[in-house]
């Protein structure tokens, strides 16, 4: 934390002392800030499908947002048990907030938070001065960008990513486990994220290191929590605690051999959910790269290598695996 400060050295352009408190660099405020003037012009851009931004009246509250906000509003309804792909995460902030504007600007301080966060395990990483920034301009201005400002789970998976592995690094496992409780109560990809957990308890095991091992047992906890709730609120909502499994079948969406969707898509490259398909695994040229660069980098720690590596394998599984006929 204290290389990103120093990497920036706020002091000399008399950074706000709160600011550098919280590790909000000056590069990470301009980067919220064009972050926030792209997305700002999203509402001007013609979607077609953008039911909720009707809705509310409110830029970039659309698509899947408006079946979050109806289940904050009136819970999951029986009559259509495909609801529970939307885990209850989203909804419970939506009903906190109450109006949407105020869980709108809710989300621009989570984003804020994420670049932060990103900083902050970057410079963990070894990282310092301008690639510090780099990392954060990548979450900051990614293509997914507009999910990380609207009412999705994107913004709070990922900071819930960063805190556990900080927390971990920093020999911190109950805080690692209560952010993997965050991102796991969000969305079933942040479940997945808890197999760093299963990694790290293994590790410890295989090495007979009994404090690591019970390290990942606490941090493995925090997954724990978020599929109990999750199933909790399923088996009193709709009375099926495991409804999310399979959920999305009710939109054609479902799981293939990993690398299937490669095959089909040479097989008919002139077609367009082939196509874009095609271009969504192209971007694993960049990410497969990227992960064996990090990975080199934090080789000293093993244990928190191996780590990574269980949760980077899993979440490169999920779109290698995952298959929506929408393209």
């Amino acid at each position: 934390m204290a290389e990103v400060v120093k990497a920036s050295d706020p002091s000399r352009c008399h950074w706000p002392a709160l600011l550098r408190r919280w590790v909000v660099t000056p590069e990470a405020a301009g980067l919220w800030v064009f972050h926030e003037l792209v997305i700002g012009a999203s509402p001007y851009v013609s979607f077609s499908n953008g039911p909720s931004a009707a809705e509310y009246g409110l830029p970039w509250l659309r698509w899947d947002v408006g079946f979050y906000a109806q289940i904050a509003r009136i819970g999951y309804p029986a009559s259509r048990p495909y609801v529970a792909a939307y885990f209850p995460g989203v909804p419970a902030y939506l009903w906190i907030a109450h109006y949407p504007v105020v869980a709108l600007l809710g989300m621009q301080v989570v984003v804020l938070a994420l670049i932060v966060q990103v900083g902050r395990l970057a410079s963990a990483w070894g990282l310092t001065g301008w690639r510090v920034a780099l990392a954060q301009a990548l979450v900051a201005l990614s293509p997914a960008a507009v999910f990380y400002s609207t009412a999705y789970p994107e913004a709070w998976m990922a900071l819930g990513l960063c805190g556990m592995l900080l927390a971990m690094q920093s020999q911190r496992p109950w805080a690692a486990a209560g952010w993997a409780a965050v991102a796991g109560v969000m969305d079933p990809l942040g479940l997945v994220m808890g197999l760093g957990a299963g990694v790290w308890a293994s590790v410890g095991a295989a090495r007979r290191d009994w404090a690591a091992f019970r390290a990942g047992i606490a941090w493995g906890l925090g997954s724990v929590a978020a599929l109990a709730l999750v199933s909790g609120t399923l088996a009193v909502e709709i009375r099926r605690p495991f409804g999310f499994i399979g959920a999305q079948r009710a939109w054609g969406a479902h799981w293939l051999v990993p690398g299937v969707q490669i095959w089909q898509s040479l097989r008919n490259p002139l077609g367009l959910a082939a196509g874009a398909r095609m271009a969504g695994l192209a971007s694993l040229l960049v990410i497969i790269p990227g992960a064996f660069l990090v990975l080199r980098r934090i080789r000293g720690t093993s244990i928190w290598s191996a780590a990574v590596a269980g949760i980077a394998v899993a979440c490169l599984l999920v779109p290698l695996a995952f298959y929506t006929p929408r393209g």
